[in-house]
């Protein structure tokens, strides 16, 4: 793991407020799982295999046989429409794609975009490439985690799905890791799947392996 990143990451979320170190590398765990730390748009699922796209996607892809996902995968704007769109903004043709996971931690829909942005003076809709940079992405990854947990507390998502009713109960790292995962999928999603299992202990391997200097 690359420590200059870890220390950005770090750092960013101190200037976010975050103070729970046990939480900040839960955080930087989930990252490691989404990115590796490694800053890129979410990739073409073209050469996904269709049951591993109905796994990821579940019921987006359900209306669509084999054969007509095997063709749709193919075209990225129109898969990534169909995965991504009419959702949190996404509402004009293309939506899906352009706004896409990016980040470190992978920030999807337009709704979101726009959020973030306007909390860290970035034009992340007009200029969704900005969560390509180091110092755009490290802020907009604090910002979306300080919204999104600001959220789950006042309207109890994070009592209901973890059992707490504050960041600063955190104080395990298997914990730390659940809450980061939950809260970078989104508290409607349920983390007790296979799928997000197998996310979890992936994500708290990594998390025994972070430091910060």
């Amino acid at each position: 793991m690359d420590q200059s990143t870890l220390n950005t990451l770090r750092d960013a979320l101190h200037k976010h407020g975050f103070t729970n170190e046990v939480l900040i590398k839960g955080i930087a765990a989930e990252v490691f799982t989404e990115t590796g730390f490694v800053l890129q748009a979410e990739m073409s699922y073209r050469n996904t295999p269709e049951a591993r796209l109905r796994q990821l996607f579940g019921h987006r892809l359900t209306p669509y046989s084999d054969s007509q996902l095997a063709a749709l995968k193919k075209n990225d704007v129109q898969f990534f429409d169909v995965i991504y769109g009419g959702q949190l903004g996404n509402t004009a043709p293309g939506d899906g794609f352009k706004y896409r996971g990016r980040g470190y931690n992978q920030i999807t829909f337009k709704a979101n975009y726009q959020n973030v942005g306007k909390s860290i003076g970035a034009d992340l809709v007009n200029h969704p490439d900005l969560l390509l940079t180091v110092p755009v992405a490290a802020h907009a990854l604090a910002d979306f985690f300080k919204q999104t947990f600001s959220i789950a507390i006042s309207n109890g998502s994070l009592r209901a799905k973890l059992g707490i009713t504050s960041l600063s109960e955190i104080n395990s790292p298997d914990l730390a890791v659940k809450t980061a995962l939950q809260a970078n999928a989104g508290f409607g999603k349920d983390i007790t799947s296979p799928f997000f299992q197998a996310v979890l202990q992936k994500a708290l391997a990594a998390f025994s392996k972070i430091s910060f200097t």
